[in-house]
Formats: structure tokens, C-alpha cells, sequence
């Protein structure tokens, strides 16, 4: 046996085995996901909320987003966005819910997504409150994966680095560095109560 054909039977033997491990990892993990990033800004909410809520000038400030494309609306006359990233396959949003703040009331922005290539459902929830330093801007991510794959990096350090960059990308066209403190726990107990697919209405 020459020495190239052994090279590449034992790195075909490493790849295969680190393949399986992850496919073992994925399949081990939950489907059902759920995460948070927090950060403060001094900014008004008012400010930040017409930031977030204007969905086609998103691409001018976030720094992972390439173009948004607004869809024929949902049959309940939800709006129904696709977005392209520079990394990362598209991501279509459905709008569940819209209040905006007012005075010492919160506002809140909930969207449903889908990420067709990785079999992903879920939804991301906004929530924007006053407080004495400015502003909490709280996301939280509840996510149903059925890939293993996905599942697999989805164990990885770093899994909400979605969820931070949209945060810093936040602040910075404030004007500000992004200040992240602790989220509070999501108000649920467990994955499995946590309403996430793509095709369950949410009570509003």
C-alpha cells in the first residue's frame, strides 16, 4: 500500500467517524430550543421601536442582512417577510403581533420564521421597555429543528450569535456600543410547552 492511499484511508477514516459523531450528537439533542440576549441602550424606546418595526430598511443597519423581500400577506392578513443573509440560507418571517410602547408600557414585536433548508420553525419575540438608563431590548428565540445537523451546531458555543449580532447591529446605528446584561428566563418550564411551530396561531 503506497503512502498516499494510506494518507487517505485514515483521513477518510477521521471524517467518517467525526460524521457519525456528529449525526450521534444531533440526534441526541432536543428538537426544541429556546434562548435570550438582553442589552440596554440609552435611546428612547420610541427610537428603537421605529427601528425594529420598519422591516425593509433593516438591510442599512444590520450587519448580517442583505435584502428583506415583503410576500403576499398570510390568509389572515399577517405580514409575511423573506430575508437574505450574507451567510446562512434565507429566512422567511410571518408578523404575529405589534404593539408599540407607549409612555411606561412595553411594546412588543413577535414574528414567526421558517428556515426551509435546515427544517427549522420557530419565532423570535422583540420586547422593548423603559427603564431608568434608556432602554431594555430583550429577544428571545424559540426554535423547533428537525435536522440533526442543525441540531448539532446548535450545541456549539456561540448558538445565539444570531440573536447578539441583531442586538449590536441595534446599537450601533443608535450610536451606541451594545451593553448586554443578563436576559431573564423565558416563561416557560420546559421546550415542550413553548408554542414555536410556524403553523400554530398565537392567542394574542
Amino acid at each position: 500500500m503506497s503512502e498516499a492511499m494510506l494518507i487517505a484511508l485514515v483521513t477518510f477514516g477521521i471524517l467518517s467517524t467525526l460524521l457519525v459523531c456528529v449525526i450521534f450528537l444531533g440526534v441526541a439533542a432536543p428538537e426544541a430550543s429556546v434562548r435570550a440576549s438582553r442589552i440596554v441602550v440609552a435611546a428612547p424606546p420610541e427610537r428603537v421601536w421605529a427601528l425594529i418595526a420598519d422591516h425593509a430598511s433593516e438591510p442599512k443597519w444590520r450587519q448580517d442582512l442583505r435584502a428583506v423581500e415583503r410576500l403576499p400577506d398570510s390568509e389572515r392578513g399577517e405580514e409575511v417577510w423573506r430575508e437574505a443573509h450574507f451567510r446562512g440560507p434565507p429566512l422567511t418571517l410571518r408578523t404575529l403581533e405589534r404593539i408599540a410602547p407607549s409612555g411606561d408600557a412595553p411594546g412588543r414585536l413577535v414574528r414567526a420564521l421558517r428556515i426551509e433548508r435546515f427544517l427549522v420553525d420557530g419565532r423570535w419575540e422583540i420586547s422593548i421597555e423603559p427603564s431608568p438608563s434608556g432602554t431594555l431590548v430583550t429577544v428571545t428565540e424559540f426554535a423547533v429543528t428537525e435536522s440533526p445537523f442543525a441540531r448539532f451546531f446548535g450545541l456549539l458555543p456561540g448558538a445565539d450569535r444570531f440573536l447578539r449580532l441583531y442586538l449590536t447591529s441595534l446599537a450601533g446605528v443608535l450610536g451606541e456600543q451594545a451593553r448586554f446584561i443578563a436576559a431573564p428566563k423565558p416563561p416557560y418550564a420546559d421546550h415542550a410547552s413553548a408554542p414555536t411551530r410556524w403553523t400554530k396561531t398565537r392567542s394574542r
